[in-house]
């Protein structure tokens, strides 16, 4: 099976442009995956730990075994990224701990550990076989029979244990589902407070200077309503004039879009906001969590997408987001709208994948008839002062029914 990964995606990003990395991979040798990081220059290290899971499994001398088993790696020898495979998933949360023990001592500020999660109710006996493929492919051989899971790690509670550890971004996307694994991509930091563990972003970045003339993207989607953007368009084509701009994408995390972007702006960082309204969906309101919506210092990004998350947030709550959008806003920042004069009867913003030539695929839900009267201008203009419209798309041809889509512009 291959395997679409924006965790590899993430990591060759980050070391693509260093030299002399150090990678541990915890898995089998595999010749895929050493000429890919080979071909980056990396020196690598293998310690097979599949063979050693395999053997020990039955007994209860893990911690006695894996002392013996780990090569002992002269202590100035550090890693920039681990490669832990889906061994979370045949490891007890105290046989994970001393295993993350055990390799600290070479990890380094910001060292990634990447690692898999089934999400299906039954998992392999025993780990699978890996082999990278490309810089966001995987492929996942499952040479063992399957049995029915037994017990969740939680990234919460994998974290509890690994406080110098922080997840560096969710990596659920649409082929999680498809595939039934996740990844998690974990960060070494002992040098930041825990207040600060959650402020790094999912970040995206193209590995090519040029764009093509046309939108061009293939993925797999869900089936919805083809709608043609015109307001998409017009922001991708001011943010391509300059490679090095800033986009921030508060949509799905859908990793095909995210690069797609990236293309075109030189850099994208994602804040899914649709999980936080997902999860707030009970409350009588909706609150920003301390670190929703904020980032370094000195931050700033040249075009935001929002998408249709307005949709689904009274007046308050806009006014909160957009106060805390103002911080990462200067002279000139674009910001797009797409506002739905007819919603879902869910309170839930939908996924929008990016299509060719200029086309987003909305959620079905979209065509819901029930109407709630969606965002007009003046409101939208009351909310988000210090912004001029810059442009208003309405019934332009193609666009989907009830569909608008407005371009402001920070002043």
């Amino acid at each position: 099976m291959l395997f679409s990964s924006p965790g590899l995606s993430a990591i060759f990003n980050e070391i693509k442009d260093t030299d002399r990395n150090h990678i541990l991979d915890l898995g089998e040798m595999r010749e895929g995956t050493f000429r890919f990081f080979s071909k980056l220059a990396c020196k690598f290290h293998f310690e097979n730990l599949k063979e050693f899971i395999v053997e020990t499994r039955d007994t209860s001398n893990f911690v006695q075994n894996l002392d013996s088993y780990l090569t002992q790696h002269p202590k100035e020898i550090t890693f920039d990224v681990i490669l832990l495979w889906d061994f979370i998933n045949f490891l007890s949360i105290e046989e994970l701990s001393y295993l993350f023990e055990k390799l600290k001592p070479h990890c380094k500020a910001n060292t990634l550990v990447h690692s898999l999660t089934y999400i299906t109710k039954s998992i392999p006996q025993f780990p699978s076989t890996f082999q990278v493929k490309d810089q966001d492919i995987l492929e996942v051989s499952i040479d063992s029979p399957l049995k029915e899971k037994q017990s969740i790690i939680t990234t919460a509670r994998l974290l509890k244990s690994l406080p110098d550890f922080m997840v560096e971004t969710n990596l659920f996307n649409n082929r999680s589902i498809e595939s039934g694994i996740t990844e998690h991509l974990l960060r070494y930091t002992p040098h930041l407070k825990s207040k600060q563990k959650t402020l790094l972003k999912n970040n995206y970045k193209y590995e090519k200077k040029t764009y093509d003339n046309q939108f061009r993207i293939d993925q797999k989607t869900e089936k919805g309503i083809s709608h043609f953007s015109p307001g998409l368009i017009y922001l991708i084509k001011k943010m391509r004039e300059n490679n090095k701009k800033q986009l921030l994408n508060l949509g799905k995390d859908i990793a095909e879009n995210n690069n797609f972007l990236s293309r075109y702006t030189g850099h994208v960082t994602c804040e899914d906001l649709t999980q936080v309204i997902k999860n707030n969906q009970q409350k009588n309101r909706m609150s920003f969590g301390n670190q929703n919506l904020l980032f370094d210092d000195g931050k700033y990004f040249d075009g935001i997408l929002i998408w249709d998350l307005m949709s689904y947030l009274n007046q308050k709550e806009l006014e909160e987001m957009y106060q805390r959008l103002c911080r990462v806003c200067k002279p000139g920042t674009l910001i797009h709208v797409l506002n739905c004069s007819k919603v879902a009867a869910i309170p839930n913003p939908g996924k929008f994948y990016i299509q060719a030539n200029g086309y987003i695929e909305l959620p079905a839900d979209k065509d819901s008839n029930i109407n709630t009267g969606g965002l007009n201008t003046v409101t939208l203009l009351k909310i988000f002062e210090n912004t001029k419209m810059k442009k208003s798309f309405t019934l332009v041809p193609k666009m989907a029914k009830g569909i608008n889509e407005y371009i402001l512009e920070y002043q």
